[in-house]
């Protein structure tokens, strides 16, 4: 609704997305903004949807995601040090994400890193929100109560960093040594992406079937089989940023 309101507020004579998810109940809307504006491109950033808008006869291109170019703008140095014996978690219960499902998922899959010992863990805070039905990190630990298993651990607010920090000169320092941790476990695709894309290998936590479309990107085995050898599973973006470098270049030409 909103983009066929700008579409028809500013005149446009068509449009062009990019790094869109979409599943099957976003089919109809689409082709209802298609009867009212021309569509020059369906653009997005996943096998599913990909194949979802081409078998609804929609113009679409995979064009990967639309933090690409940030996060090869972000790409840690050479010599950066790895594996400093830190895992990294963020973790989301909120209604959206799974709810009650998440929620235990998450006791579960955090009985299984504390029998790890780590050395340390870092937990990632991605969201500034008041709102009480966001139930990030923080707030998940708190109502986790004794099913959070660890008794010290490190905080870094990426939710603050993105606000706050100058991200348009590289990785900002305060996250930059999460490109050493060991691996990550995260309820968010992007951060999953942004770890992976920083040579930490990344499992998503999906608790519902739109998490699970995320997480098809990585490719994932049980959990069980990423903690026997995370490395293994560590995501190869090259695919991904070369459609990226691609779809680029005709929409520059485009224009």
């Amino acid at each position: 609704a909103a983009i066929d309101a700008v579409a028809s507020e500013f005149s446009v004579r068509g449009i062009l997305s990019s790094g869109l998810q979409i599943d099957a109940t976003a089919i109809p809307a689409l082709h209802a903004l298609a009867e009212r504006h021309p569509l020059i491109s369906v653009g997005v950033r996943d096998e599913m949807s990909l194949q979802l808008a081409e078998s609804a006869g929609l113009p679409a291109e995979y064009t990967f995601d639309d933090l690409s170019e940030v996060l090869q703008s972000w790409a840690p140095a050479p010599d950066a040090p790895r594996s400093d014996g830190a895992i990294v978690i963020h973790l989301n219960t909120s209604d959206y994400v799974g709810g009650d499902i998440a929620r235990s998922l998450w006791a579960e899959i955090l009985t299984q890193l504390a029998a790890r010992r780590p050395r340390r863990v870092v937990i990632l805070s991605a969201y500034a929100d008041r709102r009480i039905d966001v139930r990030d990190a923080l707030r998940s630990i708190a109502d986790l109560a004794e099913d959070f298993p660890f008794t010290t651990f490190e905080v870094i607010d990426i939710a603050q960093v993105s606000l706050h920090e100058d991200v348009r000169g590289g990785l900002p320092q305060a996250v930059a040594a999460l490109s050493a941790a060991d691996f990550a476990v995260t309820s968010s695709y992007h951060t999953a992406l942004f770890l992976s894309s920083q040579g930490v290998p990344s499992y998503l936590v999906s608790a519902n079937e739109y998490f699970t479309q995320k997480a098809g990107l990585f490719q994932l085995p049980s959990f069980a089989e990423f903690l026997d050898d995370p490395q293994a599973h560590l995501l190869d973006l090259s695919e991904g940023f070369e459609a990226r470098r691609r779809w680029v270049e005709k929409l520059n030409r485009i224009s």
